[in-house]
């Protein structure tokens, strides 16, 4: 599988560049945190729904909004972290000798409609891995 990365610089590229993909076996499109492409998910939404083609997230939200799969942090676990440290600062500890962490949890969350929609058949072994399924 190949794998293709495109740098986009504005929405019009972003929207130029979706609109030229082409659909071609196992194409998806994976998207990496950034505010402009966050900016225009609602057309990316439905540029993947039109050309059929799965979308990959990295929170939860963007599951609930219409992607295909979304797998990230859990926030909830990671607040609980940043409080058992903000606890050990708060009795005396040095933030420089605490250790490093990093997310504990990640969740996988599935789209169920968004995947009827374009033809992608989740396994039940796809939905029992998942943390959550939006139906």
């Amino acid at each position: 599988m190949q794998t293709t990365g495109y740098g986009v610089k504005s929405a019009d590229e972003l929207k130029t560049t979706l609109a030229s993909l082409r659909v071609e076996s196992g194409a998806a499109i994976f998207q990496v945190a950034d505010e402009l492409v966050e900016s225009e998910s609602e057309f990316i939404f439905e540029t993947a729904r039109a050309k059929k083609l799965p979308t990959m997230f990295n929170e939860e939200s963007w599951a609930i909004g219409g992607a295909l799969a979304a797998y990230g942090p859990n926030y909830l676990e990671m607040g609980r972290q940043a409080g058992r440290l903000a606890d050990r600062i708060i009795k005396g500890e040095s933030p420089a000798s605490l250790p490093i962490e990093r997310a504990s949890k990640f969740d996988l969350t599935l789209n169920y409609r968004t995947a009827n929609f374009i033809g992608v058949k989740l396994t039940p072994e796809m939905l029992r891995k998942a943390d959550k399924v939006i139906r």
